[in-house]
């Protein structure tokens, strides 16, 4: 889904884009709710103020008389930072306040008839305050009241909030919820089915060499953990011995490591794989 695209949108639909610049944000938001606004739909925006304004000003800047859609009860735009406490008991996102404050809103939006859009930066401001298991609840709650209302829902989160390798299974939880997952501005931008090909190689290469720098500082943080175990346990004047030996395993090799130590403390093991062809480098 790209922004020429807002109009074949469904009724109901739960995407997310993940962006790498507020000025591309607001542009894309302005094309969503504009283009809501245009069909007669009732949009609204649970964002930041700073993100309201600038959104405002981008709908006047694309035609749209604004204060008139508000009159009309056809744009609602409230602030996220507020609303955000409205709706959490104990650092979580109440099922119960969600349906009365959120649900509220949009059985309000959806009588007769309309169609609706909503723009939302709840879970971004969860997850911004690094309470990651409230987002993806929240996240759960949206679909859960899609249940009994249709709406659009477009959620955004900052790319750079997501730029540790421990968040992985977090994102993959955050992209779950959504029926479609929109990749950042430097991806969506290519012009040709030619530069995505090239872009999507370079990021699975980057990909493979993180995880193989990931497999290398494991391997050593294990073996500096075992030798300094044995120079902790070992009297100051002895020795410790290290044995590496190999077996082979299809196309792997296991190597397995020992320390052995002349105090009373353990003789630890442990053992790695390594890709035989890896072998071919060292």
């Amino acid at each position: 889904m790209v922004i020429a695209s807002w109009s074949e949108m469904s009724v109901s639909e739960h995407f997310v884009q993940f962006c790498e610049s507020d000025e591309f944000l607001v542009k894309s938001v302005s094309a969503f709710i504009g283009t809501g606004l245009m069909a007669g739909n009732t949009c609204i925006v649970l964002a930041t103020n700073s993100h309201r304004e600038s959104l405002d000003e981008q709908l006047k800047e694309d035609g749209l008389i604004v204060g008139v859609a508000q009159a009309r009860g056809r744009y609602i735009s409230l602030d996220a930072a507020t609303t955000l406490p409205k709706i959490m008991v104990n650092g979580m996102p109440d099922p119960a306040l969600f349906a009365s404050v959120i649900g509220s809103i949009v059985a309000q939006a959806v009588k007769g008839g309309r169609h609706v859009r909503i723009f939302g930066e709840l879970v971004a401001l969860l997850w911004a305050e690094g309470n990651r298991a409230a987002a993806v609840r929240l996240e759960e709650l949206w679909n859960d009241l899609a249940r009994t209302y249709p709406f659009a829902l477009y959620c955004a989160y900052p790319l750079h909030g997501f730029d540790r390798e421990a968040y992985g299974s977090e994102f993959t939880e955050i992209c779950e919820q959504h029926s479609h997952v929109i990749p950042a501005e430097s991806y969506t931008q290519l012009s040709t089915p030619d530069e995505r090909l090239r872009a999507i190689t370079v990021l699975q290469q980057k990909a493979t060499a993180l995880a193989a720098g990931r497999e290398e500082r494991q391997i050593g943080q294990a073996l500096i953990h075992l030798i300094t175990n044995a120079i902790n346990f070992s009297p100051e004047t002895d020795t410790f011995i290290v044995r590496v030996n190999k077996e082979r395993e299809n196309a792997s090799v296991i190597v397995n490591v020992s320390v052995q130590n002349c105090g009373a403390g353990p003789a630890p093991t442990f053992s790695f794989t390594l890709p035989e062809a890896s072998l071919q480098h060292v």
